[in-house]
């Protein structure tokens, strides 16, 4: 388990870095790409966690693996929902930003573990089948999904400098 996590946190880190520095460089249009970008490649990793029945163990990994990587895009979201809100109004639009990603975090796990519990109709702590899981990934592709729609709308402003 220590192995997978730290696989995990250092594919986060890996993109944090040049994605913090392509937006102080090339400011939110940077970011929209960059986070369009992951986004849309993150629905199709969940699309294909969801479609393939019993896929290799190596593959799963991989794709498991792929998900921090390619969804390291919220602390850039801050950033740029900073630059959308006037000086004077700094501290309350980054909070805004924040917790309508926490919340969003939050309510998830609680979300997937009603629907496996669901699906499987097992008692609490009982092994769920793979088709339960493949539900929570399609779930997680079409909340992305739905997620990527509202922020292709989302205004384009470039930080003050």
């Amino acid at each position: 388990m220590g192995l997978a996590g730290g696989a995990f946190f250092f594919s986060l880190l890996l993109v944090q870095i040049p994605v913090g520095m392509a937006f102080d460089r090339w400011g939110a249009r940077a970011t929209v790409a960059t986070v369009s970008a992951g986004a849309t490649l993150s629905v199709a990793v969940f699309a294909a966690l969801a479609a393939l029945s019993k896929p290799p163990l190596g593959l799963t990994v991989a794709l498991l693996m792929a998900i921090p990587f390619l969804s390291s895009y919220s602390i850039v979201i801050v950033a740029q929902g900073r630059s959308l809100f006037p000086d004077r109004l700094a501290g309350r639009g980054v909070t805004t930003v924040n917790m309508a990603q926490l919340v969003g975090a939050t309510l998830l796990p609680a979300l997937a573990g009603y629907l496996v519990s669901e699906i499987a109709g097992t008692a609490v702590g009982a092994v769920a089948p793979e088709q339960a899981y493949r539900a929570v990934f399609g779930m997680l592709a079409v909340g992305s999904l739905a997620g990527l729609a509202v922020y292709l709308r989302s205004k384009d402003s470039r930080p003050a400098t």
